[in-house]
């Protein structure tokens, strides 16, 4: 799955999304107009989030809300599973 980023700005998504993530900042570390292989697919706080390499340079997958981007390869790994917590989990 592919996805690119659409706004970078808590200003454009609203401000439950901001207060979730951190209210002192207006901005989060994803390039406007950048495709981003999403790794995993979380649902939090009753709002879908993708988990991407971002800008930051973290070692790991982070999540972000789907509000930043724009879905432009739906096509799921064949080596995706699904899960969820505390049930049956694969890991």
């Amino acid at each position: 799955m592919k996805i690119k980023c659409i706004s970078n700005l808590f200003s454009d998504v609203g401000q439950r999304i901001k207060n979730e993530y951190c209210p002192s900042t207006n901005n989060i570390d994803l390039k406007i107009g950048k495709e981003y292989l999403v790794y995993a697919v979380e649902l939090f706080s009753d709002s879908i989030c993708f988990c991407i390499f971002d800008e930051y340079g973290s070692y790991f997958p982070v999540c972000h809300y789907s509000a930043f981007f724009e879905i432009v390869d739906a096509h799921l790994s064949r080596f995706w599973v699904i899960s969820l917590k505390g049930h049956n989990n694969f890991f």
